[in-house]
């Protein structure tokens, strides 16, 4: 995924700023691809203005989740 707004922070989790610049701050949407289904997966979200995000470990964590939720979700079908 190449693009000027999206940028990779880790393996599978991405943000995109909106918008990339502003006066009254950024939008940070930290987001992941599905495994499951084709489908964006919205992790975590915040308004960040002059200091360092602060959501990222939050979007990190809920992107675990999501993908222990995943694989439990595909054990379930193969029975």
């Amino acid at each position: 995924m190449k693009n000027e707004k999206i940028k990779k922070l880790a393996d599978e989790l991405y943000e995109i700023r909106i918008p990339p610049t502003g006066k009254g701050g950024v939008a940070r949407l930290y987001f992941c691809l599905s495994n499951t289904k084709n489908a964006l997966v919205i992790l975590e979200g915040e308004l960040k203005k002059k200091n360092k995000g602060k959501m990222v470990d939050q979007a990190k964590s809920n992107l675990v989740k999501l993908r222990k939720r995943e694989s439990e979700d595909g054990q379930n079908k193969k029975r």
